[in-house]
């Protein structure tokens, strides 16, 4: 929850606004009171406060002097000024400085809590746009090993070959799930011409990877490549996202991928092709595929 601090240079009336609110009810955790400016800093310097209700006319420093330092030690911290004159030169400097509302004494408490409320309403709306970007900057970071992962998943059975439990998993993982049928294209290593290193191997395999995207997928957003095992891709691609490519000029696109690994990669590949199949049939497509490589 929240916490908030009343800063007041009269004990009455930091006790009456103390009272006029149920805070826990709109979300405010702790409440903590200050008299003075020095008060204030102290209690800033050691407690995470959110919102700051702040008197302007003070004896010892007024709440403009206090809310122009707040601003530069503490920017996050929202301010909601009371004050007993109307003066227009206090509420445009207390606009300047950013405070969140300005409100005349005596507040009835009612005006005084929806007031409240209302930034707590904006801290929990900035807090959640901030929570969401962390999470879509980390998704977006790990988003092509959470789809490889799905995928194996879906293909070595440990999602069950059923829509609806496929469906869940996705949703469990953020992951869209496909409505519409797909095709896969098994590729295969059958051996890499002369000598090669480990290290190469695993070079030349990451390049197979990026070739597989680009010329079969085309540098599209509609399939994933993934690694089920050594030396071999599986391409899942989504035809019917991209109508301008059918079964015939996928046939293509694969063969000008062998050719082109066989010259820029020196090696001898098979690709296999399934047919468009609803993405329950895919692990069984997956075996059947595996079973063409065998009997090759």
């Amino acid at each position: 929850m929240l916490q908030t601090m009343i800063v007041d240079d009269e004990m009455h009336a930091v006790d009456g606004i103390k009272r006029a609110v149920d805070w826990e009810r709109i979300g405010i955790g702790a409440v903590f009171t200050a008299y003075s400016l020095r008060q204030a800093k102290e209690v800033l310097d050691k407690h995470p406060i959110d919102i700051m209700i702040c008197d302007i006319e003070m004896p010892q420093g007024s709440g403009l002097e206090l809310m122009s330092w707040v601003k530069g030690h503490y920017p996050k911290i929202q301010v909601i000024f009371l004050t007993c004159h109307a003066d227009f030169h206090y509420a445009k400097q207390a606009i300047k400085l950013g405070c969140i509302d300005y409100i005349l004494k005596p507040v009835p408490s009612a005006e005084l809590e929806a007031a409240v409320l209302q930034v707590v309403d904006k801290i929990n709306r900035e807090n959640k746009i901030r929570e969401d970007s962390r999470f879509s900057q980390l998704w977006l970071k790990h988003q092509p090993l959470l789809y490889e992962r799905f995928w194996m998943d879906i293909i070595t059975q440990s999602i069950p070959s059923r829509r609806e439990e496929i469906r869940k998993a996705a949703e469990e993982r953020n992951i869209q799930f496909m409505e519409r049928q797909v095709c896969l294209v098994l590729i295969r290593v059958q051996r890499w011409i002369g000598e090669i290193s480990l290290s190469d191997e695993k070079l030349k395999e990451r390049s197979l990877k990026h070739y597989a995207e680009e010329m079969i997928l085309k540098g599209t957003l509609n399939g994933h490549v993934i690694m089920p095992g050594k030396g071999e891709l599986l391409v899942i691609y989504d035809l019917e996202q991209d109508a301008s490519i059918g079964m015939d000029r996928l046939k293509v696109s694969c063969e000008s991928y062998i050719d082109a690994c066989n010259r820029n990669l020196e090696c001898d590949l098979s690709c296999y092709l399934t047919n468009k199949a609803d993405i329950q049939e895919l692990a069984s497509l997956f075996i059947q595929l595996r079973r063409l490589d065998e009997d090759n």
